[in-house]
């Protein structure tokens, strides 16, 4: 079993690390010796991480590849299209990690939940990799090691826990950085339709949809939801007024609160950690902007 885990190709410039992902699946299928083992995972880290992008997503992609040349045919030209995906001469710090896995590893899958709330160094994740024979690749300052390191252990372990799923469509090349051509009436339709199976679709205090980004991106529109079956319905509710180049559908741990699940101890607290703390609310929380209450 190969794991493919890569992070940080993306910046305020362009590039998605979602599409990568879109790329290497479309070329692993043409393979007749190559088999996909489960849906590509986008596992959002720490959020409060200073250096993120948008929303700290690193990929893990599981294959099984029955051939030796075949394998590092493959290798070869995932790092080639990872080098073509990012952004490496704008600020990204890009990382691909290929382990060929051979059970359940605790060591990983500890350090990819620690990447979920807390702030983890490079030379750890370094470390990790070449304890278990990891072919690693870096690029700028290579960060991105962690991210992708930690996308392969929560590989491991995400089917026993909560997850939720995403389609994304992509835009076409042409299209980069015009307005997204996404109905706005369409959107708030097929909320409506899939509620409570899919979320996060419309704003409706705010008269926003939320499905679409807004940056010189890939991506046109991503929906998330619990089952694969009805996100590919709410898509084809869409009126969708450009070409799009195609779409794929991720498994994720968006929306399960994974971030928050460790307790954060008062007396050692750290700048940018995640988790929850036991207290008394003592004074009436403000909204600030984001939908972050503080005390």
């Amino acid at each position: 079993m190969l794991l493919i885990g890569f992070d940080d190709t993306d910046s305020r410039e362009g590039k998605c690390t979602t599409y990568l992902a879109y790329r290497v699946v479309d070329f692993l299928l043409s393979f007749s010796d190559v088999k996909l083992l489960d849906y590509p995972l986008l596992v959002r880290l720490n959020p409060n991480i200073p250096w993120k992008t948008r929303g700290n997503g690193a990929l893990c992609i599981k294959a099984q590849v029955n051939n030796e040349s075949t394998l590092e045919y493959i290798k070869r030209s995932i790092l080639n299209m990872l080098i073509d995906e990012s952004c490496i001469n704008s600020g990204a710090n890009p990382a691909l990690v290929f382990y060929d896995a051979n059970g359940l590893n605790h060591e990983l899958v500890e350090f990819s939940k620690d990447a979920l709330c807390k702030v983890l160094s490079k030379k750890r994740a370094l470390h990790l990799a070449e304890k278990y024979g990891m072919e690693c690749y870096t690029f700028g300052n290579g960060q991105g090691i962690v991210g992708a390191l930690a996308a392969i252990g929560t590989s491991m372990y995400i089917d026993s826990s909560d997850h939720t799923y995403e389609i994304i469509a992509y835009r076409m090349p042409e299209n980069y950085g015009k307005p997204r051509l996404v109905d706005e009436q369409s959107v708030i339709a097929m909320d409506k339709s899939t509620t409570p199976y899919t979320f996060n679709n419309y704003d409706y205090k705010h008269r926003r949809v939320l499905i679409t980004p807004h940056g010189p991106d890939p991506v046109l529109c991503g929906i998330r939801g619990e089952d694969p079956r009805i996100l590919i319905r709410a898509l084809k509710m869409l009126d969708i007024r450009e070409d799009i180049q195609g779409y794929m559908i991720f498994k994720s741990n968006q929306g399960t609160n994974a971030h928050l699940e460790s307790p954060i101890d008062f007396n050692n607290l750290k700048a940018y950690t995640s988790g929850y703390l036991i207290g008394r609310v003592a004074s009436r929380p403000k909204v600030i902007e984001g939908g972050t209450y503080v005390l």
